[in-house]
């Protein structure tokens, strides 16, 4: 065996004989806010399960412009990840302009206490998009 040959063969076996170390599991992936985020998607679902309840026993007119509306609140679930509910999992307002201004007092504190900067901003959008929509329409 050649000097050269030894000397690989004696640095793979020290290399070896060192301290093994497991490796740390990674901490389980958080979502940050997820409690905050799981209570916006729930107020979106009962306003989109409240429009629809409205659209039931809306006139065409009314019903066209009550679907437009709706049709928001699925983006704002949509940007929160969430998915529709079955309408029979889902509470509905009985008045949707007090529903919608309570919407706004609430995201408004999501927003204020979210940890993600990401997260506080969406609260807010959907909070001031509430707002308009309560204001403008007086649903």
């Amino acid at each position: 065996m050649s000097r050269r040959s030894l000397l690989i063969a004696a640095a793979v076996t020290v290399a070896g004989c060192g301290k093994h170390h497991r490796p740390r599991p990674k901490p389980p992936a958080t979502v940050p806010d997820a409690t905050a985020l799981a209570a916006a998607r729930d107020l979106e679902r009962m306003l989109i399960a409240s429009y629809d309840a409205k659209i039931a026993t809306a006139g065409p007119k009314r019903s066209a412009q009550l679907e437009v509306a709706k049709a928001i609140h699925g983006t704002h679930l949509a940007a929160l990840h969430g998915a529709p509910a079955g309408s029979a999992d889902t509470a509905v307002a009985t008045n949707l302009h007090k529903a919608l201004r309570q919407s706004v007092r609430t995201l408004r504190q999501l927003a204020t206490a979210a940890s993600s900067g990401m997260n506080a901003a969406l609260f807010a959008s959907i909070a001031a998009s509430h707002e308009v929509s309560a204001e403008a329409n007086g649903t």
